[in-house]
């Protein structure tokens, strides 16, 4: 605390795709304030890319204060472009193989969890065959991004030389699974 009674949690992003999201909540918050547009004895906060925010709490009591927190979650909010990278480097790889003959192809889907959900990325790397998936997922406490129809299949085609990124992002801060 500041000799004026202020306290602040100051957050910068210099991230340029990636999005920084925290909640806190203080389980013993006493003669403290958490000043607006934050009231109550939590805050949920998300800072974009390039982005300050400030966080300030208010001593109300010029004797002395308590206060102890806990993480309700803390988490970086990868990118498109850093997740698929991520999907290459740190994912579980998978070589598709001929349905029939069983011979590999050079088509492969890396499957990557993180701590907002879980990112698939496909790569065709052949120069004459095209990969046609439906994926149908069961999903708790994940939605499947850019899903515009709203339920949880995915469909394509992946012709020679394409890529395709798929992510299922956790839905508020809640236990998920797949």
């Amino acid at each position: 605390m500041t000799e004026e009674g202020y306290g602040y949690v100051h957050i910068v992003n210099k991230e340029t795709e990636a999005k920084y999201r925290e909640n806190i909540n203080y389980t013993k918050f006493e003669k403290l304030e958490l000043q607006k547009p934050c009231k109550g004895t939590s805050y949920d906060i998300e800072v974009g890319p390039g982005q300050k925010k400030t966080i300030v709490i208010r001593q109300m009591d010029p004797t002395g204060f308590a206060m102890a927190s806990q993480i309700m979650m803390s988490a970086v909010l990868h990118g498109p472009d850093a997740l698929k990278n991520l999907c290459k480097q740190m994912g579980k790889k998978t070589q598709r193989l001929h349905p029939k003959t069983k011979e590999p192809f050079e088509i492969y889907q890396y499957q990557h969890k993180h701590q907002a959900g879980i990112a698939f990325f496909y790569e065709n790397l052949t120069p004459n065959n095209t990969l046609q998936e439906k994926l149908q997922f069961n999903l708790s406490g994940l939605t499947i991004e850019g899903n515009a129809e709203g339920n949880n299949v995915v469909e394509f085609k992946l012709g020679p030389g394409q890529t395709k990124f798929i992510e299922l992002k956790a839905i508020g801060g809640m236990q998920w699974k797949i």
